[in-house]
């Protein structure tokens, strides 16, 4: 019999995600973006490791994943309410076009900038101001999403496993202690911070056997170019 899914289980999880006019908005399904004609050659589409009921996904997904059972094809309406809410009027403002030209930014309608370490997105830009809208494209609309659970980790050594493949390394446990090795090859740019802290989080808040984690990272001087 299938395994039913319990909070704080880690799984890998297959979904898209579709707004309101069906339009495809995220997935980890290479056809799905084929089809919606969003495909990315340089995206890896596979499951997601996700820890169930942990609010790594939207609320309504995230009550969805726990009521379903590993390998079975789900469908499932978000209501706003449980997806991005209501959009805020409040969260709509007005900046200064000097505020953008000191960060190195021109703005132009449309676009999406980054403010104060936040996403808006350029409405428009009237004589030295520009109204920005930082509430998510998606606030306002009901959802939908299809998904599977593809696979449920069972013991410590296969959630790290799963956390070190998105890492692009190698990781053992050993008398409570995670050895993560990552070689020379791989990128150590700003995604691969951000995958090294999810690591730390993800291994030392929901892996009871563990107690400390351990990098080890190569790094080799640049080849000169001939």
């Amino acid at each position: 019999m299938a395994k039913s899914i319990e909070q704080g289980d880690f799984i890998r999880l297959d979904f898209t995600g579709r707004d309101s006019s069906g339009k495809v908005f995220e997935t980890t399904r290479a056809q799905d973006a084929k089809e919606n004609g969003s495909f990315d050659a340089r995206v890896k589409y596979a499951p997601a490791l996700v820890v169930a009921g942990k609010g790594q996904l939207l609320k309504g997904l995230d009550d969805a994943v726990l009521k379903t059972t590993e390998g079975a094809e789900q469908n499932v309406a978000l209501p706003k309410e449980k997806a991005f809410g209501e959009r805020d009027p409040a969260l709509v403002r007005l900046v200064t076009l000097t505020h953008f030209r000191q960060s190195g930014i021109e703005p132009v309608a449309g676009q999406v900038v980054e403010l104060d370490g936040r996403p808006a997105r350029v409405q428009s830009v009237n004589g030295g101001r520009v109204r920005v809208d930082f509430n998510s494209e998606l606030a306002g609309q009901n959802l939908a999403y299809s998904f599977k659970v593809t696979s449920v980790m069972k013991t410590a050594e296969e959630k790290i496993a799963g956390l070190a493949e998105d890492l692009n390394a190698k990781a053992t446990l050993a008398n409570q202690v995670v050895t993560v090795k990552v070689d020379e090859t791989v990128p150590k740019d700003g995604r691969f911070l951000e995958r090294k802290l999810r690591f730390l989080q993800h291994a030392l808040l929901y892996i009871q056997e563990v107690e400390k984690v351990v990098f080890q990272e190569e790094y080799a001087r640049p080849k000169e170019s001939k």
